[in-house]
């Protein structure tokens, strides 16, 4: 299975995953072949519209013939001055549009993560609905892909105390 993992850090907002090409599918994981050094980077740099960090996947490694963080990087640029919402909320939808005209049966976790305007936010982009219990391999991918600000819109509302801000909270955290 691929890794990818965010922190928030004294440093700031952290990202990393693994270097193995994985297509993650219903009931199977596959590590794809490579050959020599793995230089695989499954992460996308994106500084637009007040926003700057990263965006990350893991399971499908191709779009269209195209490497998925090529494809990423291409929607970007066809995004230029979007706020944060607005990406991932086109990005979501862009990504549920080919999954259809392509008949896609894979699944694609995307995380988006960093500052923006001065405020530390995680997102997410996928079509998982998760892993099977009894082995861990992905169950099978959903029609369309959910959008979520998942650090403000899940999490904050449940771990912050009466009074106590973003920051406080993540300042306790770190």
């Amino acid at each position: 299975m691929g890794i990818l993992a965010v922190d928030v850090s004294t440093y700031g907002v952290v990202m990393s995953a693994d270097s193995q090409p994985v297509e993650a599918l219903d009931s199977e994981t596959r590590v794809l072949a490579h050959h020599g050094d793995l230089t695989r980077c499954p992460i996308v740099i994106r500084r637009d519209g007040g926003f700057v960090g990263f965006t990350g996947y893991v399971g499908t490694e191709t779009i269209d013939g195209k490497v998925t963080s090529d494809w990423l990087t291409a929607f970007g640029l066809k995004h230029i001055g979007a706020s944060l919402a607005t990406y991932a909320s086109a990005l979501g939808q862009e990504l549920t549009e080919e999954w259809k005209r392509l008949g896609l049966v894979s699944v694609l976790e995307i995380l988006i993560s960093g500052i923006e305007n001065g405020d530390v936010r995680f997102w997410f982009v996928r079509n998982s609905q998760g892993l099977y219990d009894h082995d861990w391999t992905y169950m099978p991918p959903k029609q369309e892909f959910d959008v979520v600000d998942d650090l403000d819109g899940r999490y904050m509302p449940k771990d912050l105390k009466p009074g106590q801000t973003k920051e406080e909270l993540l300042r306790e955290r770190m």
